[in-house]
């Protein structure tokens, strides 16, 4: 699984490329044009499966609508965030659902906290984790203070990705890291505990 970060906004949101049998942009963010820009270097248009949204927020989002037009990509993200786009999704997930994307797959881990619906994704082979906005590097965590935050099921979702063997963190926002990232997600939870 090949990933490309694109950072397309202003506060520095990532967004992923995954170059896959089935490619996929995880969180397309602010500003189409650098996007497709980033993708067109690497593939048709056409050829884009999905556009994954680990939450609802603008910031992650707001470039879906003309992604879509220029690739006819399928939207998807969380059922309990979709009520909050303002477009409607082409499929919404479930927790524990595997998105086949040929050579790779991803499962759906669904993390509420930062929003109702957020969702991290975790590709196994790779022991990779896209965390969204639930956890960052270093031990930061999404905020919970934003319509619908709950700081008690931020908790909970941390502790579900506590069980995982990360090898690879994609934040939503910050650097990708590979340095023991379990124990950075075990100091999430410590500082969203304190």
């Amino acid at each position: 699984m090949k990933v490309i970060k694109v950072i397309a906004s202003e506060i520095r949101t990532n967004s992923y490329l995954l170059l896959t049998k089935k490619p996929v942009i995880i969180d397309p963010s602010e500003n189409a044009k650098i996007v497709l820009n980033n993708l067109k270097k690497h593939i048709k248009t056409e050829d884009l499966e999905y556009i994954i949204l680990t939450h609802f927020h603008a910031d992650h989002t707001i470039a879906t609508p003309i992604i879509k037009k220029e690739t006819n990509a399928k939207v998807l993200i969380h059922e309990l965030d979709a009520e909050f786009l303002g477009f409607k999704p082409d499929r919404t997930l479930k927790e524990d659902e595997i998105l086949n994307l040929g050579d790779c797959k991803l499962k759906v881990i669904h993390t509420p906290g930062h929003t109702p619906g957020s969702i991290c994704l975790y590709e196994e082979k790779s022991k990779s984790l896209f965390s969204g906005d639930t956890i960052f590097p270093d031990g930061g965590v999404g905020r919970t203070d934003l319509i619908g935050g709950n700081t008690q099921q931020l908790i909970e979702s941390i502790k579900h990705l506590c069980k995982l063997d990360v090898k690879v963190l994609y934040p939503g926002h910050g650097e990708v890291t590979d340095k023991n990232v379990n124990g950075q997600i075990k100091r999430s939870l410590e500082l969203v505990q304190e």
